[in-house]
């Protein structure tokens, strides 16, 4: 009985920490954010497979989305301050399966499921060009 208890239990731990397969990928957006100010972020620029498309949404704190795009390949997140603005390009594998969440702490921090990547990190200030890192 012990053992039954034991596989059952490693079972469910293995499958949770696994993404739920969808074909051409679900990247859902969380914004947990705690700041009491600029604790908004954008995510546009979006690319798939298929090309551009023109999705820009501002998610507010406590704000989950699921990004109407499959088979999604890039997409910029930027982060609004008093005097310059965070700037972040992802990219995720064309084959990607999964179902993922992504929170700008897992793109700030580069910890991102589902295969994606922080490719390109960079600040903007006063609406110029954007500076990025090496």
């Amino acid at each position: 009985m012990k053992t039954y208890i034991l596989t059952t239990f490693a079972i469910f731990f293995l499958t949770s920490c696994t993404g739920e397969k969808i074909a051409g990928g679900k990247i859902t957006i969380r914004n947990d954010i705690l700041d009491k100010s600029y604790n908004t972020f954008i995510v546009d620029q979006i690319i798939s497979n298929k090309g551009a498309a023109g999705f820009s949404k501002v998610f507010k704190p406590g704000e989950e989305f699921s990004l109407p795009v499959k088979n999604l390949l890039k997409m910029r997140f930027r982060r609004q301050y008093e005097d310059h603005t965070k700037v972040y390009l992802v990219s995720c594998p064309q084959d990607m399966d999964e179902a993922i969440t992504l929170k700008l702490i897992d793109v700030h921090s580069n910890r991102m499921a589902g295969g994606c990547v922080l490719y390109k990190r960079g600040v903007t200030q006063g609406g110029g060009f954007t500076k990025w890192e090496k």
